[in-house]
């Protein structure tokens, strides 16, 4: 079996361990009337009824696995999820857009709102919250229209910002995130929540729909003009940030409400546990060397690989493990994402080295504005690139990583998985 293939086992372990088909059975469970996830137990028979609801990539997929434990409860039940194909689920289904915000984002969130804020206090709600869920419900602050509301989160995107400071302005824009919505819900609630974020921040998973927010409108002005954006941001938004902070606008909730209890079921350390076991099956000798990976991606994987190759020297079958999220910052862009590039800029550092590969991929199955997850490399890569007159260098430049592996067959391409817990990525050596 080749490196490159050892490296694609691995990463699927890790994606696979995180789908909720796989987490949902191992986390939630009833017995009776008694429904208990992780150490949480709730008495459902204290309920006139249960409504679920959920917004996210992971949303859909987490519904059909717990509407059966629900069973008589159920009473009815509203999920935001992308366009496709979809599960047979008793909830209705509206689809929403991710990763720039809709029309269908717009009424996701509206209908979502409305009937939550129906809720008596004598019925409980379980939402489904998964990454995705900032781009797929959402409801502008006024004046914003969504068109600038798109113009923003493209800004934001591409500005390079960690996604808890791009999560400060989301939230502060928005008539739903950081908390926002919980405020107009009065019964009680379980979030059950698969963590899309560094550190597993319920302030931050899926801007903070029913939590409570320590961001502050200065905070997200702030970020904004440390990178260079907030003057090209349309006039409302900026209107809107600046109301803010003079305190014309209420801020967001800081503290959360008592009646609503979080619940994390899946993060991407779950994912690295289920990576780092498919290694060592595989007779490597494997190590998490960082599971809050962040920065350029370039730079990153860069620095990863001189060191991957300086502790590789004289070593047989190693894995270095990572995970998190890096980001990629530029003015024009090719075709990829953070995790083919990430490969990309290790493997023009790997080079022709015998016996090294390196391998990324997003979970969630969609990597940038390509088709793909991630992408696998190592020497046979370079040897198949330079028949073909490609230099990593120039397709790195251009941000073009897609189209280099795609020339190479070097593409991880698993469609979307249903799941969303960042990226993993790997070093191995033979």
């Amino acid at each position: 079996m080749s490196l490159k293939t050892d490296a694609r086992n691995i990463l699927l372990a890790g994606i696979e361990a995180v789908r909720p088909q796989n987490l949902l059975p191992r986390m939630v469970r009833r017995v009776g009337d008694t429904l208990q996830v992780a150490e949480h137990t709730v008495d459902l028979s204290r309920y006139r009824g249960v409504h679920l609801f959920g917004a996210g990539k992971a949303a859909e997929a987490m519904a059909a696995c717990l509407e059966p434990l629900l069973g008589e409860y159920l009473r009815d039940g509203l999920i935001a999820a992308l366009p496709g194909e979809h599960c047979p689920l008793r909830s209705r289904i509206v689809e929403a857009s991710h990763p720039v915000p809709t029309a269908h984002s717009l009424a996701a969130a509206r209908q979502i709102r409305q009937a939550m804020a129906a809720l008596g206090e004598d019925e409980l709600f379980i939402f489904l919250l998964s990454g995705g869920a900032s781009a797929m419900l959402e409801l502008p602050q006024p004046p914003i229209t969504l068109e600038e509301l798109q113009q923003t989160g493209e800004l934001l995107l591409a500005s390079g910002l960690d996604i808890r400071r791009i999560n400060a302005v989301r939230k502060h824009l928005s008539q739903i995130k950081g908390g926002r919505l919980a405020e107009v819900v009065q019964a009680p609630g379980l979030v059950l929540v698969i963590s899309d974020v560094i550190g597993d921040r319920l302030d931050t998973i899926g801007s903070a729909p029913l939590y409570a927010d320590d961001t502050t409108y200065q905070e997200a002005i702030d970020g904004l003009r440390q990178v260079g954006v907030y003057e090209r941001l349309p006039a409302s938004v900026k209107a809107v940030l600046e109301q803010g902070a003079r305190g014309e606008i209420p801020e967001t909730p800081k503290q959360p409400k008592a009646n609503i209890r979080h619940l994390i079921i899946g993060s991407n350390g779950v994912a690295l546990a289920a990576a780092r076991a498919q290694a060592e099956s595989l007779g490597y000798h494997t190590e998490i060397r960082d599971a809050a990976l962040t920065g350029e991606a370039a730079e990153t994987a860069r620095r990863q690989a001189q060191t991957f190759l300086q502790d590789a020297a004289g070593a047989h079958r190693l894995c270095h493990l990572f995970g998190g999220e890096t980001t990629v910052t530029f003015e024009r862009s090719g075709q990829g994402g953070r995790n083919q590039e990430f490969v990309l800029a290790a493997h023009a550092v790997l080079g022709d080295t015998p016996a090294v590969c390196v391998a990324a991929a997003g979970t969630d199955g969609i990597d940038g504005n390509s088709p793909a997850a991630g992408a696998v490399a190592d020497a046979e890569t370079l040897r198949t690139a330079q028949a073909k007159g490609l230099d990593p260098r120039d397709y790195l430049a251009r941000h073009d990583s897609y189209n280099y592996f795609r020339a190479t067959n070097d593409l991880i391409i698993t469609g979307p998985t249903g799941t969303n817990v960042m990226d993993i990525s790997l070093f191995l050596k033979g």
